[in-house]
């Protein structure tokens, strides 16, 4: 069986898993949470417009106290606030906050470049450090509450999921190959 049959699919799958799980999470704690926009960094890269009715079909019925607008907008033109036809300014400076954060735990991880893309991701590094704390560990930290990551991978059609660890780059799991 193929779970994601083309790289939007999986893109599509994989941000609805994350969407889901960071539904139940932040339900958990009592505050309503409406959902009124999906935002993605330019549809031209991935040669279609994504699917945002398919990507709420594998997310399900929304936890309690989660609710989706009438009208979810995906708004999935450039993060570029210098090209004509782009997101709003805030939107595209919060997706470009993001396109770094992640660049910057991938550097950690084991994709660094050069010596100074390590100096510039110290602070990332130190959180690195931590993940194995669990939410438990957190409870009492600055950071209870601020992030959640997990490591997944499709093998042999199957989902795996496993702890996230320091890795030269050849050694890297590559989902969106």
């Amino acid at each position: 069986m193929n779970l994601c049959s083309d790289y939007v699919s999986r893109v599509e799958r994989t941000f609805a898993m994350g969407l889901k799980g960071g539904l139940r999470l932040f339900s958990k704690y009592g505050d309503r949470l409406c959902i009124r926009s999906v935002h993605f960094d330019g549809y031209k890269h991935y040669d279609r417009n994504l699917n945002l009715p398919r990507i709420l079909n594998k997310i399900g019925i929304p936890p309690n106290g989660v609710s989706f607008a009438s009208e979810v907008g995906l708004d999935s033109r450039t993060s570029d606030h210098r090209e004509p036809d782009s997101q709003s300014y805030d939107d595209c400076q919060l997706q470009q906050l993001t396109d770094v954060l992640v660049s910057g735990f991938r550097t950690v991880l084991g994709e660094a470049k050069h010596a100074s893309q390590l100096e510039m991701c110290k602070p990332l590094a130190e959180l690195a450090k931590t993940w194995d704390r669990g939410p438990k560990g957190y409870s009492n930290s600055r950071w209870f509450k601020g992030f959640c990551i997990s490591e997944g991978f499709i093998e042999d059609g199957h989902w795996q999921f496993a702890r996230i660890e320091n890795r030269s780059p050849s050694d890297q799991h590559k989902l969106f190959k």
